[in-house]
């Protein structure tokens, strides 16, 4: 299906390239666009869009996604609303065909949307909605084209999603199947978790290890993927149910649990231990090399993708 709209995060999007207002030359002011630079890799990212050409309203840059699930990020200039009598229908509507011209120019398959306009440029809702819906949908018919758009609609930034869907006959129903339909990959799940991250410092002392450590994994700053003892560390740090602590450890290293070390592990936190360094008290009295250390290096696991086969799953003890 060329065209979908999900419920969800933009950041969190298994697409190529996704789509952002464009910052001004200084850099972020809204909380959202702060949180993408910085999980992009703050200067990084800053830095590309300063070598941007200056944009008119309407027009779209693109630059590499740095630290980001995608690998590139539009940066669309959206012109302020004053009531829609001064053009800015098109000016917005030519945010997203921009988008999508550049990235069939470029050989880009799958590209997500925000609801541009929406936020400090004042579009209103259903406004947003219907230009976004109708300016993706009907460039992807007139040129034909085969990338996947995705326009992606976050609940929490969006409270009143439920109204809106609503006003425009549109069953919310409709848009979480949409949703459902996506394979959520491992890389995806694994941040939605780090998301829930508060404050790197807290989970490194539990973790006890270095800040900048926590850093790198939240933001992705790593060309090889977590060490074992450091994902099921973070895990316990992050206070997981037995399930979720599952599901995420899985994200990185599957099966798990995979051996007697695991499973020693699980058993212990069961009864209750969940201070690392408790646990490893436990664990040494088993095995000396069972202990939960940080290790700066793990498997190479590009993209955090999954080994299901136990013959290739390399445990780095």
């Amino acid at each position: 299906m060329p065209f979908e709209i999900v419920l969800g995060d933009l950041l969190n999007q298994n697409t190529e390239a996704i789509v952002i207002p464009l910052v001004p030359y200084s850099g972020p002011s809204s909380k959202y666009s702060k949180i993408t630079y910085e999980r992009a890799g703050y200067d990084a990212l800053l830095q590309a869009r300063r070598a941007l050409p200056i944009m008119v309203d309407g027009e779209c840059g693109m630059t590499k996604g740095f630290g980001l699930f995608s690998d590139y990020v539009f940066h669309a200039r959206v012109s302020e609303w004053f009531g829609g009598g001064e053009g800015e229908r098109k000016t917005l509507t030519h945010c997203f065909t921009n988008a999508l011209r550049i990235a069939a120019q470029n050989n880009i398959k799958s590209i997500a949307f925000p609801l541009l306009g929406v936020g400090s440029n004042r579009v209103p809702p259903q406004e947003a909605y219907v230009i976004a819906r109708d300016a993706i949908s009907g460039y992807i018919r007139a040129h034909d084209l085969t990338l996947n758009a995705y326009l992606v609609i976050h609940p929490s930034i969006y409270p009143d999603i439920k109204e809106l869907c609503d006003e425009l006959s549109v069953k919310t129903e409709g848009l979480e199947v949409a949703l459902s339909k996506r394979e959520v990959s491992p890389q995806e799940k694994f941040h939605a978790y780090l998301e829930r991250i508060e404050n790197e410092s807290r989970i490194a002392e539990l973790m006890d290890c270095s800040p900048s450590t926590v850093n790198r994994i939240r933001n992705k700053r790593y060309q090889r993927a977590p060490h074992k003892s450091t994902v099921i560390m973070l895990a316990i740090a992050l206070g997981l149910s037995k399930e979720e602590r599952h599901d995420f450890v899985n994200c990185v290293y599957s099966p798990y649990p995979f051996d007697e070390r695991d499973e020693l592990i699980e058993q212990l936190l069961e009864q209750g231990y969940t201070n690392i360094n408790k646990l490893n008290v436990e664990l040494e009295k088993k095995n000396p090399e069972w202990i939960l250390v940080h290790k700066s290096k793990g498997d190479v696991i590009p993209d955090l993708d999954i080994k299901k086969n136990k013959k290739e799953y390399k445990l780095n003890l």
